[in-house]
């Protein structure tokens, strides 16, 4: 019988409760974290029959792209850190695999508002599969086709994102007639979905595996279904379209190293930085409590200014420079801070700059019981895309990435392993556009610094500087001290619903050789669940 540990979850796959159980002695299977309950249910099955994390990941992305194609179709695009114990080389036990979304030849200019992203997410899945899979492909993508033929009650997460884009995206006719009631409202929570069209192409890819999403005549029809909506995409941009392996980028705390993606992923960059800078020298453990908000902003407000020297319009690296982090810029950076005072944005060199980076995505977390841990990211660079569907097909087209704030800026998940051994500590990505660091760094300095419980370091109110405009965004929960500690240096301050949205998983002990300390967690302000333990 199943025992789990369960943080910031739901009862059931649509109610919204916060529940904790102990585990009980047995087999680990390992944990998941995602923004979608029914997405962690399959992620958890997969694990308890014998899949790696790998296989658990595979799994939830095909999930989410029936239970949550708002921001993670089989349009979508993303990224990924995989951490494997077995291994080799201990120095490169963790690597990232990039599956962005690209753009479409000719899409921009056939259609600038609707231009359409090249799907990534099925070949950057299967080359995730392809290295570290254990369980048959199909088996993976049959729980999404399932749900996608049979139907299943939308989740509060879904109803969400459909009654905010309620106004432009069912002007579409197909988002109609598969979202929508029989008035043409958005359905709503609890209501039953069903997309046949999208069980006949997951069916596909499920039998032939993505070679035919990609350049067979499922490719055909999704090419012309996604032209036919205003997406100008072709077989070519799909034939031609390939992940990438790469290397990471990683920041030292304590004796483990914590590492992310690279650019043009600046998030989990921009994440380093900020932990980076409130942990050298022990900085943010020595502050007063008085002080600590006022440090807090001042380092997000430096990363951000350092991410305009690297950042080049969210799509590389600036030329001159040779790597997109390192501590010795940001220490550069906080040089000019005052424990007393706001440094205004404008007296900064270089200054930050303005970036609209659309909060629309998703992130999951996955630690099965061989002590692999995969953490991603998955982007439509909008809510729902383009909002078009490409008739016949089920598939809500991506947008392309543009320099209007559509990209993969905000995105890098992250994950701190010890590099003599390859034991796993701790691994999680957030969401939430620019407030997306900042929310990983919040809980990384709350579990990881102040060695917190995961849960509390989670559910801590979060203040966010994104250096411009040059006020401090905090959520509703920050103390009236914390606010009047801000106000007395300097700070502008607004108030917001909420600052990103973290997917967590931390093990004190370490993975494989201490499964008993771990914590899973799915951030209370969505609608994930996160679920691990014994069986």
């Amino acid at each position: 019988m199943l025992v789990a540990t369960v943080l910031s979850a739901c009862a059931g796959p649509d109610k919204a409760t916060d529940q904790t159980s102990s585990t009980v002695d047995g087999n680990f299977f390992g944990g998941v974290a995602t923004d979608e309950p029914r997405a962690t249910l399959v992620g958890r099955d997969v694990l308890m029959a014998g899949g790696t994390a790998a296989d658990a990941a595979v799994a939830i992305y095909f999930t989410l792209a029936v239970t949550y194609p708002s921001n993670a179709s089989l349009g979508a695009g993303g990224a990924c850190l995989v951490q494997d114990p077995d291994t080799d080389d201990t120095a490169d036990t963790v690597r990232a695999l990039e599956f962005l979304p690209g753009v479409a030849v000719g899409s921009a200019s056939a259609n600038p508002r609707r231009a359409t992203a090249v799907p990534a997410a099925v070949r950057g899945m299967f080359a995730l599969y392809s290295r570290y899979g254990r369980l048959e492909w199909g088996r993976l993508v049959a729980p999404a086709e399932n749900l996608a033929r049979f139907g299943h009650p939308i989740s509060r997460a879904l109803a969400r994102d459909l009654s905010l884009a309620e106004g432009k995206l069912f002007d579409d006719r197909e988002v109609r007639r598969i979202f929508g009631d029989t008035a043409g409202l958005p359905l709503v929570e609890g209501q039953i979905l069903t997309q046949l069209d999208l069980a006949a192409v997951l069916a596909q890819v499920r039998i032939k595996g993505p070679g035919d999403f990609y350049g067979g005549d499922l490719a055909r029809r999704v090419a012309a279904a996604a032209t036919a909506a205003g997406g100008h995409l072709s077989i070519s941009d799909l034939r031609a379209y390939v992940p990438r392996w790469t290397s990471t980028i990683s920041a030292k705390i304590g004796n483990n190293l914590l590492h992310s993606t690279q650019a043009p992923l600046a998030g989990g960059i921009t994440t380093l930085a900020i932990a980076g800078a409130l942990n050298a020298g022990d900085r943010w453990l020595e502050a007063d409590a008085d002080e600590r908000p006022h440090m807090v902003a001042e380092a997000g407000l430096r990363a951000f200014a350092d991410r305009s020297l690297w950042l080049g319009l969210g799509l590389g690296l600036s030329a001159g420079l040779s790597a997109p982090y390192s501590g010795e810029r940001m220490e550069l950076a906080m040089a000019s801070y005052d424990p007393a005072r706001h440094i205004p944005a404008g007296q900064l060199s270089p200054a930050p700059e303005e970036r609209l980076e659309v909060p629309a995505a998703t992130s999951f977390t996955v630690v099965d019981s061989f002590g692999m841990a995969v953490s991603c990211v998955i982007s439509m660079n909008n809510l729902f895309g383009t909002g078009r569907i490409g008739a016949g097909t089920g598939i809500i087209m991506a947008a392309a990435p543009s320099f209007d704030g559509r990209g993969p800026t905000p995105l890098g998940p992250v994950m701190l392993v010890n590099p003599n051994n390859g034991t796993i500590f701790f691994a999680a990505a957030a969401v939430g556009g620019a407030a997306a660091p900042t929310a990983l760094a919040t809980v990384i300095r709350e579990s990881l610094i102040a060695e917190r419980p995961l849960v509390d370091a989670v559910r801590v109110p979060r203040l966010h500087h994104g250096g411009a405009p040059d006020r401090v965004s905090i959520e509703t929960g920050v103390s009236s001290d914390v606010r009047r500690s801000l106000e007395r240096r300097g700070h502008k301050l607004v108030v917001v619903s909420e600052v990103g949205r973290v997917n967590a998983i931390h093990c004190p002990g370490g993975l494989p050789r201490d499964a008993a300390s771990c914590s899973y967690v799915s951030d209370p302000r969505g609608f994930g669940m996160a679920v691990g333990g014994r069986f």
